[in-house]
């Protein structure tokens, strides 16, 4: 099978994996690729990519929703 980020920089692999972070889809042959590669950096965002994929890693909070008008006390 041929590797779909063999020419990708990590850099791109990086902002790929923060974009989708809940998407096993696209971990999934992130993490492959990263198999493949020796740099600390590469081997760090394999940890982090598994650690999604198993669920280890905790996702981020989401931010809050923006105020709406029904949150608004009536002050008069």
């Amino acid at each position: 099978m041929p590797r779909q980020y063999f020419h990708t920089p990590i850099e791109e692999l990086e902002r790929l994996v923060q974009e989708h972070r809940q998407s096993a889809a696209v971990l999934g042959p992130i993490w492959e690729e990263l198999t493949f590669r020796t740099t600390d950096r590469a081997r760090q965002l394999a940890r982090e990519v598994s650690g999604l994929l198993d669920g280890t890693v905790p996702l981020p909070a989401k931010p809050p929703r923006p105020a709406t008008p029904a949150d608004q006390t009536n002050l008069f």
